[in-house]
């Protein structure tokens, strides 16, 4: 009872001289009240000499403030900028001498990225814990002090929403004009009023040293029995909250791909539309800031939607369930080069949208070399893929090599369909913290996204030696317009058999573009359905210089009307059917006959072009440019 009078009559008398301004905030907040403190700081290169200086003298003077002991007040101290550094432990030094000599000892580390997610995840895991002196029932304070914006914000917010959940109050303070403020606001512990703090340099650090220590205090100090008037981690604050706060305002292209092959079951196809409806409804979709696409994958592609086709959420969520049914072996590799090719060409994508395709696969890895020449190509186009394993066929390093990942961003790995709901938050944080692709789709080089072999195919028996070299130069024309290299764009040009003069060349014949500009000058006019049949048969062979990965590619200038259309439309039909892609141009005022429109390829908008005569060849040259790149 005497004890209970005595503590009574102290926490009276501790009130009346607060009141009166005996005692001062700091020692009214700051008593020997136990708390581990651990300060994670900013030490990257992009810190002026004398300005880190000023960190380590500011956070002595925050020390200062504290009763350092054993069984009060610990500090521990990590740093951070490319990899994270413990300085020293929560148990390492119990005096305050020694706590503030080893803080002048720190020094600056090489790197200029900023990794604060990576220093966070080490200070819950690796800092906080018991075996480091962390201590149970004792108020866990974080201190991060940056003067830059994160190189990962999606991996920043998630952390610190991880480390908050599991009650360590994190103050975030910010210095200079660098900072990202959203970031860090939403970083710090609620309200952000409180635990976030903006300064513009490094020398106003010091206006700040005492509200930080109270604040520091106050949310330190044990609930009583009279009253509780701690800070503590929000709750009701979820992930998905946060994450849906660092998409705000941003401009997305999403795609979804979904695995659809003999591995999956219908119930986890099921299971992945879903997932993907619930990731649909955490996006602003009625502003158009962010669209969505969809299909689903096996060793065939069956498109669900393009990024253009729906604008509300509630369409965007019923087209995600007509899901149809398919089948075939997983090829992760052709869902890659779709997302990259189709759901991204340029005639769909936007010049200030973020670009992101998220593949879903639960079969075994297939063709992984050429999964990883895709996803390097998306990576310099600007296109970041996101990919979900799930299972134990799933093999861990297909989904880094999809992801283009080495530190674990941008990947999951599940152990069944099931757990998908449990990403959600993280997902949606991922893909808003993509950026939109530094050069713009439309002014990127043709063929980087995708090689291909173009074979231009002339049919100009009846045109006349006159209208014949038109079209030659015609082709030049479009040539030079070309990438054209072993890597990217190859050409070649079919003519008929002819002894007296050259007949055309072959795909790998030159390598660069002055050579094959120079070529179409040097060549004959074409009975068509003969070389429409040669170039089916022998064109894109590897022994004529064709490549396996290419898109194949032929170019049909056609003179007036087809002398044999149901032939020549027959072999036009077994070309598309081992996958070579059918532009037409038709030169003639006469009627467009039906086999020249059946000849091309779907859309026929963006396959069939039409000029009265050869003058006006030239007109095209810029749409069929358009055409042709769309996809490369």
């Amino acid at each position: 009872m005497t004890s209970i009078m005595s503590a009574m009559i102290l926490t009276t008398l501790l009130g009346v001289y607060h009141v009166f301004g005996q005692l001062s905030d700091v020692e009214y907040y700051c008593g020997n009240k136990p708390a581990d403190v651990i300060f994670l700081l900013d030490v990257s290169n992009s810190i002026w000499g004398p300005d880190f200086q000023k960190q380590l003298e500011f956070v002595n003077s925050v020390v200062d403030i504290f009763q350092i002991a054993d069984n009060t007040t610990r500090i521990g101290v990590g740093t951070f900028s490319n990899h994270f550094h413990r300085e020293f432990a929560l148990n390492k030094y119990f005096e305050k001498p020694q706590v503030k000599n080893a803080i002048t000892r720190i020094s600056q580390r090489q790197g200029y990225a900023t990794n604060t997610g990576n220093a966070l995840w080490h200070m819950r895991n690796k800092m906080f814990i018991e075996s480091e002196g962390a201590r149970s029932g004792v108020a866990k304070v974080a201190i991060v002090l940056t003067d830059g914006q994160s190189s990962n914000m999606a991996k920043t917010v998630y952390e610190a929403f991880r480390a908050k959940m599991e009650n360590i109050q994190i103050f975030a303070i910010g210095i200079g004009s660098n900072i990202n403020s959203r970031e860090l606001r939403i970083m710090s512990s609620s309200p952000p009023e409180e635990f976030f703090f903006e300064v513009e340099n490094y020398a106003a650090l010091d206006a700040i040293k005492q509200t930080l220590a109270v604040r520091t205090c106050k949310v330190t100090a044990p609930p009583t029995l009279s009253t509780t008037t701690t800070t503590t981690p929000s709750t009701t604050t979820s992930l998905l909250d946060v994450a849906r706060e660092v998409c705000r305002g941003k401009t997305l292209d999403i795609v979804f791909a979904l695995d659809s092959s003999d591995n999956i079951i219908d119930e986890d196809l099921e299971k992945q539309a879903m997932f993907f409806r619930s990731l649909v409804d955490q996006f602003d979709i009625l502003s158009g800031r962010v669209r969505f696409a969809s299909f689903m994958y096996s060793d065939q592609i069956q498109k669900m939607f393009d990024l253009n086709e729906y604008e509300h959420s509630e369409t965007i969520k019923d087209a995600l369930m007509k899901l149809g049914t398919t089948a075939g072996s997983s090829r992760v590799s052709h869902a890659l080069i779709h997302v990259l090719t189709k759901s991204f060409r340029r005639s769909i994508t936007r010049p200030n949208a973020a670009q992101v395709g998220i593949i879903i696969t639960g079969s075994p890895s297939k063709h992984m070399e050429q999964s990883k020449k895709v996803a390097m190509k998306a990576k310099r186009s600007g296109l970041q893929f996101i990919a979900i394993g799930v299972g134990e066929k799933v093999d861990s390093e297909e989904l880094r090599v999809i992801s283009v990942s080495s530190d674990g961003s941008h990947y999951f790995q599940l152990h069944s369909f099931n757990q998908l709901m449990k990403i959600l938050p993280e997902l949606v944080l991922q893909v808003c913290q993509v950026p939109e692709p530094e050069i713009p789709m439309s002014d990127q080089t043709c063929g980087d996204r995708q090689s291909a072999d173009m074979m231009f195919l002339l049919d100009s028996v009846n045109a006349g030696k006159k209208n014949t070299r038109k079209a030659l130069n015609f082709l030049k024309t479009l040539v030079d317009k070309l990438a054209i290299d072993k890597e990217r764009i190859q050409v070649g040009l079919m003519s008929p058999e002819c002894q007296e003069e050259k007949t055309g060349f072959k795909l790998n014949e030159f390598t660069n573009k002055e050579s094959a500009v120079s070529a179409f000058g040097e060549v004959k006019g074409t009975d068509f359905h003969s070389i429409l049949h040669q170039m089916r048969r022998r064109a894109f062979s590897p022994q004529e210089g064709g490549r396996k990965d290419a898109k194949k590619i032929a170019i049909l200038v056609v003179d007036g009307e087809l002398e044999e259309p149901l032939e020549t439309l027959l072999e036009a039909q077994r070309a598309r059917t081992h996958g070579v892609e059918l532009y037409v141009v038709q030169v003639g005022k006469g009627k467009t006959q039906d086999e020249l429109l059946m000849m091309c390829d779907e859309p026929t908008q963006q396959h069939f072009f039409k000029v009265d005569n050869y003058d006006q060849l030239m007109e095209l040259v810029d749409k069929l440019i358009q055409a042709l790149c769309d996809e490369l």
